[in-house]
């Protein structure tokens, strides 16, 4: 496969992602732009990668199709049933449109300061402990490569557990609270800033990508349904928004990435001359390019090696095998999957070998097929609840996340939606209006 193939192929998709559903953003255009990137970086091969075997590109071009059919089978069926082209308006779902905004708004801007008040507690646990085994910051700060390594072997624990959750719930809020109001609120940037330094004591990179995607999602669809009368500055103004938010996001974790003191060398692993100039950048380091490029070689490897013989829902039901066996009642997932050498050693083998260690073939075919079928029931609803809501940001994370992994098996993101799910179900039981269709 050829870089020239796997952008062609991807542009195609992307394309008509933005067709099928009427939309820039969605799952379809998310899924394809994702993986488009990483099966280009790959087939770059600025590193000697092992090559892919055939199963694994069927693998992941068939989820890749699957996640479409999912897809069509809904927009067909509304398209039978003539519903593609009714939509409802705010002025349609809520008889006092003043009156229940104003509140809702408010309970909104309550749930914020609540959650950013928990998440500050957990970034100060996480502080106290950091002191505890350092001594002090200025140690802590000053020997940043131990901290990640002892974080990542379970050395050093995250203050009190899963409290930091409660910062992407805060983040998800804040996109509704502003997508609501139709502009970006000081009070919505301070989840913003909380994750950003729980991410810098944590040394980990992943939880800025679950919260901005939460972020965005929740913003740009509340925004379209509360602001149908939008011009064109308007709109513009969102874009560069969410634009400031993104580089925001990516200059965060490339400090992150410096604070860790990754090695940029793969000279031992066959990196080209190519890869050696990108040292030099900012962004796109040797490490950034392994890290985005590598997972697919991993599925390959796994479906080769096949040497991963684990329980049913081991990584998909990994926070819940972690509850049982506290009580004793079966093994304890570890938090770091068997390494694989592609010739470098990595870990991450895309959502795609997880679910095939989970189910074999029938959780490859089946999850992305759901993923797009459950996605576009959402989109394509006629009204707005924040449950709904709640579940297409998360199902938009796990979308983001299929490249790395099954989210469904971390524990943030599980928190994150069950705290949500139930906060939101309290919402549009009181904003019952919420959650009718005209």
């Amino acid at each position: 496969m050829t870089p020239f193939i796997i952008i062609i192929f991807g542009i195609f998709m992307i394309m008509l992602g933005r067709v099928m559903l009427r939309s820039w953003y969605n799952h379809l255009t998310i899924y394809s732009f994702i993986w488009t990137i990483v099966l280009g970086l790959n087939t770059l091969r600025l590193l000697k990668y092992r090559p892919i075997i055939i199963e694994a590109w069927i693998f992941m071009i068939g989820a890749w199709i699957l996640l479409y059919l999912g897809s069509a089978v809904i927009i067909i069926i509304r398209y039978l049933n003539d519903d593609m082209n009714i939509k409802s308006k705010p002025s349609d779902l809520i008889s006092e449109p003043n009156e229940s905004l104003d509140s809702f708004i408010n309970v909104l801007k309550i749930l914020i300061i609540v959650l950013s008040i928990l998440g500050t507690l957990s970034i100060v646990s996480y502080w106290i402990v950091l002191t505890k085994t350092f001594g002090n910051i200025v140690i802590a700060l000053a020997q940043t490569a131990l901290w990640y390594h002892l974080r990542v072997r379970g050395d050093i624990t995250q203050g009190i557990p899963y409290l930091s959750s409660l910062i992407l719930v805060c983040c998800l809020f804040a996109g509704i609270y502003n997508g609501v109001k139709g502009k970006i609120t000081f009070l919505s940037i301070i989840p913003l800033v909380l994750i950003i330094i729980y991410s810098i004591l944590s040394m980990g990179r992943a939880v800025i990508l679950i919260a901005i995607t939460l972020f965005i999602t929740s913003y740009l669809t509340s925004y379209k349904y509360f602001n149908t009368q939008r011009t064109k500055a308007q709109t513009k103004k969102w874009i560069i928004t969410i634009a400031i938010i993104v580089v925001l996001a990516m200059f965060s974790a490339e400090q992150i990435r410096a604070l860790r003191r990754i090695g940029e060398s793969f000279r031992r692993y066959g990196e080209t001359k190519s890869m050696s100039l990108l040292r030099n950048t900012p962004f796109l380091t040797p490490s950034v390019y392994f890290y985005l490029s590598g997972e697919p070689v991993v599925l390959s490897e796994y479906i080769q090696k096949n040497r991963e013989q684990v329980p049913i829902g081991w990584y998909t039901f990994a926070p819940i095998y972690r509850i049982l066996a506290k009580m004793g009642l079966t093994k304890k997932p570890p938090y770091v999957q068997p390494f694989y050498s592609v010739p470098a050693p990595m870990n991450t083998g895309t959502y795609l070998r997880e679910l095939h260690a989970d189910f074999g073939i029938a959780g490859v075919v089946l999850f992305p097929f759901l993923l797009g079928l459950v996605c576009s029931i959402l989109i394509l609803s006629r009204s707005y609840s924040v449950t709904k809501m709640i579940v297409l940001a998360h199902l938009y994370v796990y979308t983001v996340m299929t490249f790395i992994c099954n989210a469904i098996g971390l524990g943030n993101w599980l928190i994150s939606f069950l705290v949500s799910f139930f906060l939101a179900q309290i919402i549009d039981r009181y904003f019952h209006f919420f959650s009718k269709a005209s």
